[in-house]
């Protein structure tokens, strides 16, 4: 069986190549694909309701409330690799889905 780091690295390249060949629903595709295989929560790719970019905004503005910029930047850094991989997915996508479904991501 092939290790994750590998799987990450092959999905990377795939998703990137899909994404610079304008094949933006495969690369999209891809990267939600490698992210249900992390076992990470993955939205479907759909999307959202203006409501749920509302109550995501509120939520996050809660989160952040008493926070300041120094505070924010003096979070530790993300030790979990399976969350990294993953979170630099979720960059891949960003890249990708304006331009197929702008609302997919609440915030």
């Amino acid at each position: 069986d092939i290790d994750t780091k590998e799987k990450y690295r092959v999905s990377d390249i795939k998703v990137n190549s899909l994404h610079n060949i304008g094949r933006y629903n495969e690369s999209i595709n891809a990267a939600l694909d490698f992210r249900r295989q992390l076992g990470l929560p993955t939205l479907q790719k759909k999307q959202v309701s203006k409501f749920t970019i509302i109550r995501e905004f509120i939520r996050v503005k809660r989160l952040l409330k008493n926070k300041t910029a120094e505070d924010i930047a003096n979070l530790p850094d993300l030790d979990n690799e399976l969350y990294e991989m993953g979170q630099r997915m979720n960059e891949h996508l960003a890249h990708c889905i304006h331009q197929i479904e702008p609302t997919m991501f609440p915030l």
